[in-house]
């Protein structure tokens, strides 16, 4: 038998590991949603939602009156109650906005970052 009928078929080295595409599961760490800090947190935004709509409530009724309301060109008398429900939701309208823009951002940054991860693993 020669030298080279003993040795294993190819270049003698193991085949490389085909890339999975899969990732694991990372592991637990305090930033990771739970479902239990989940489900405390919409509870504990109920609870807030609540207090401002009780107090935006109470400030209503407290406040029937008509009030001149200027807006750009526009000038008007309305009551008092529907102003500040107005500005009430406006805020909140801008909130969720400005909130859903942050998300947004993070989840892209989050996404690029897994890519390039994903380059690197494979580049080496």
């Amino acid at each position: 038998m020669t030298e080279e009928s003993s040795k294993p078929p190819g270049n003698g080295r193991s085949p490389a590991p085909a890339p999975t595409t899969l990732m694991p599961a990372p592991a637990p760490t305090p930033t990771t949603e739970t479902p239990e800090r989940l489900r405390s947190r919409v509870r504990w935004g109920l609870v807030a939602l609540g207090v401002l709509a009780v107090t935006v409530g109470v400030l209503a009724y407290q406040n029937i009156g008509d009030v001149p309301v200027r807006a750009f060109w526009w000038e008007f008398s309305f009551p008092l109650v529907g102003v500040i429900v107005a500005a009430s939701i406006v805020t909140l309208v801008i909130q969720r906005l400005v909130g859903l823009v942050v998300r947004w951002r993070r989840r892209r940054r989050r996404h690029d970052f897994e890519r390039e991860v994903l380059k690197r693993r494979r580049k080496g």
